[in-house]
């Protein structure tokens, strides 16, 4: 539990060993499946934890806010 709400635990470990995290944990709440916390420990042994406690959904931001121009020297490669 974390601050009362059922939580559901993700530990994510790189499978790159040349990664600068060694680990990282995702507590997910089980009712809306949004984060909650977040611990990210790195390769010097630093423990970080962030707590996600003001999430604004669909906060009617334009599409064009994300719209990503491609340069013209660029070549796209689209693995989908």
């Amino acid at each position: 539990k974390l601050k009362d709400r059922e939580t559901t635990i993700v530990k994510l470990i790189p499978k790159n060993t040349a990664s600068n995290i060694k680990w990282m944990k995702v507590w997910v709440d089980t009712d809306d499946w949004l984060m909650k916390k977040i611990q990210v420990f790195d390769i010097s042994d630093n423990l970080m934890t962030y707590f996600v406690e003001d999430l604004k959904l669909n906060s009617g931001l334009a599409d064009s806010t994300f719209q990503f121009d491609i340069p013209p020297d660029v070549e796209v490669i689209d693995l989908r």
